[in-house]
């Protein structure tokens, strides 16, 4: 899982930091644009849009 999230946060689609014992991982505005379809990454899936 860690692999997968240290390449979002290089993609620059989501934001890491670690709090204490936890790691916290925020989306960015890019990483919004992806899941909604709006934006495209090669390695993401475009999500299917209701109708």
């Amino acid at each position: 899982m860690i692999d997968l999230l240290e390449r979002l946060e290089k993609d620059g689609l989501v934001r890491m930091e670690k709090i204490d014992a936890y790691r916290v991982v925020r989306i960015r505005r890019f990483g919004g644009e992806v899941a909604s379809g709006l934006e495209h990454v090669d390695w993401i899936a475009k999500p299917e849009m209701p109708e």
